[in-house]
């Protein structure tokens, strides 16, 4: 019987092994890029085009983006201040994604508005 238990024991410090090997393995072995749509979103544009750039270096490809380039087509450059909002200002910015036109098609039919039902319960 405790042959059994000692196996089990075995087994389970052999997996923890393997996967601590594995997460040190991820840390000093493979650089994990930050997502470039996450960057734009904070207003780091330049380490976004690095980003873009490494990914395709590592896939030996080239890339066209620059960040003239985003400024051009309405990106938000380093130089520009950011914008205060008053609390009552972000609300009403949520709230407007919540908006009737978006919500309706959910409900356009008896079966779609029972399935959003549904789904919203859960």
């Amino acid at each position: 019987m405790q042959d059994i238990h000692l196996s089990v024991a075995s087994h389970w410090l052999n997996q923890e092994m393997l996967t601590g090997n594995l997460l040190v393995c991820r840390f000093f072995l493979f650089h994990l890029y930050e997502s470039p749509k996450f960057l734009l979103s904070r207003g780091r544009q330049a380490e976004a085009v690095a980003t873009v750039h490494g990914i395709a270096y590592k896939n030996k490809r080239t890339t066209w983006l620059s960040e003239d380039i985003l400024n051009e087509i309405g990106g938000v450059t380093a130089a520009e201040e950011k914008q205060k909002l008053s609390v009552g200002e972000i609300v009403k910015r949520n709230l407007d994604k919540f908006s009737t036109q978006r919500i309706a098609p959910l409900f356009a039919t008896r079966k779609l508005g029972l399935m959003s039902k549904s789904i919203n319960l859960l």
